[in-house]
């Protein structure tokens, strides 16, 4: 028996519904065998990476395009094999198993096992979760800014897990939820998919609503953006620090941590500027538009604040009245604005956005009923991935806490 080591608060039963022996000491090196099989340099298999967010992937896939490099010296990673990252700037080493092929490729610097009378989708989550072990692993990976855990240095490390039987027991428990959790998140996709596919197909009048007594709703106006609504582009007053205040009377300094990761409307701002910082600086308002220039180019918020934006914001002002905010905050979400924001560039891809750029962009102006009723289908399309969202967060959110619960 373990002495003196913390009690994990949930513990499984086996299947007569008796306890599981006590937790064993072991060394990793005695839970893993090292697989050394290296890459022939005419291979064709497939190149992986290994992700914290999405584990194993395809490398044209994680980057969205081909990444081909000369693969002298990568490792062969089989399927239901470990791997992870030997060097990192913190100390996520990326503990991920290939479950998405039967042979792929992955670079020198993530070392390749299995198990030994092991559970390894336990270990592989014992290792990534479990804070003794993570203090071990902290304490053993040597270097200063960047961190190197090499497999001989990792086979070292003694840990204290359940036997054989719980370790799997805990395996098939929690490979179940993920396949929950996986099957909520291709939900959400395909449900934001669908919605890029309607924003196409209605801002480019494939699809047209009727008024309320089934009629057909009047042309659409053609305009440029820049004829209809004020764009101008957010300043800064530097250096900056002199302007910003505690003071609770100070004006909103609105920056791109304030915009929500998921939503498009900003309410809250974490800073405040002075009188003379916002004289410095473009004001806005409640209702206004603003458009991220550079990071997440060309997604747009809608204010629920008054106050000042940088210049990494672009204000698009409803100056003549000719549109319903909620209407045009999802047009220049849709994709038939970004693919015009390409056609614009010079280049063809647009890494940020200036004024003129914007105010060149080609936009039918429905008639505001009509606009008022595209804005509301699109408003019920966001509440229901918000709500599959908040779903797939508290999925999330419990597996957080078993697992806290699993490994103390």
């Amino acid at each position: 028996m373990v002495n003196n080591m913390p009690i994990p608060k949930l513990r499984f039963k086996d299947n007569q519904g008796r306890d599981y022996p006590d937790k064993i000491v072991k060394r990793i090196e005695s839970l893993i065998l090292e697989y050394k099989e290296k890459v022939d340099a005419n291979s064709n298999l497939p190149i992986l990476t290994s992700s914290k967010q999405f584990g194993i992937e395809f490398q044209e896939d994680h980057f969205a395009g081909k990444q081909r490099h000369d693969i002298e010296g990568y490792n062969v990673l089989p399927r239901n094999y470990c791997t992870y990252r030997n060097r990192s700037d913190g100390l996520d080493f990326k503990f991920n198993i290939n479950t998405i092929c039967e042979k792929g490729i992955i670079s020198k610097f993530y070392p390749v096992f299995k198990g030994n009378n092991c559970n390894l989708y336990f270990l592989k989550t014992f290792l990534k979760n479990d804070p003794a072990t993570l203090r071990k692993i902290a304490y053993t990976a040597k270097g200063t800014s960047q961190k190197v855990l090499s497999l001989t240095d990792l086979k070292k490390i003694t840990v204290t897990i359940p036997t054989l039987p719980e370790q799997e027991k805990i395996a098939d428990f929690l490979s179940n939820y993920d396949r929950m959790i996986d099957v909520q998140s291709q939900r959400v996709e395909t449900m934001k998919t669908r919605k890029k596919g309607l924003l196409q197909k209605i801002f480019s009048q494939e699809i047209r609503f009727r008024d309320d007594e089934g009629k057909e709703f009047p042309e659409w106006e053609e305009k440029k953006l820049g004829e209809v609504t004020l764009i101008e582009r957010g300043a800064a007053p530097r250096p900056i620090e002199k302007y910003i205040t505690s003071n609770d009377e100070g004006i909103n300094w609105i920056k791109i941590g304030d915009a929500p990761i998921d939503g498009n409307v900003i309410s809250n701002v974490k800073e405040k500027i002075t009188d003379e910082g916002a004289s410095k600086s473009r004001a806005v308002k409640k209702g206004d538009l603003i458009l991220s220039n550079s990071m997440s180019y060309g997604r747009p918020y809608l204010l629920n604040v008054d106050g000042c934006i940088h210049d990494g914001w672009l204000l698009i002002r409803n100056s003549q009245n000719k549109f319903d905010s909620a209407f045009l905050l999802h047009f220049l979400s849709s994709p038939f604005v970004k693919m015009q924001y390409e056609r614009l560039s010079n280049q063809g891809v647009v890494s940020n956005l200036n004024k003129e750029l914007v105010k060149s962009v080609n936009v039918y102006i429905p008639a505001l009923p009509e606009q008022q009723k595209i804005a509301d289908f699109f408003n019920a399309v966001d509440k229901q991935i918000e709500v599959e969202e908040k779903r797939l967060e508290t999925m999330k959110n419990i597996k957080k806490g078993l697992l806290q619960q699993m490994f103390i």
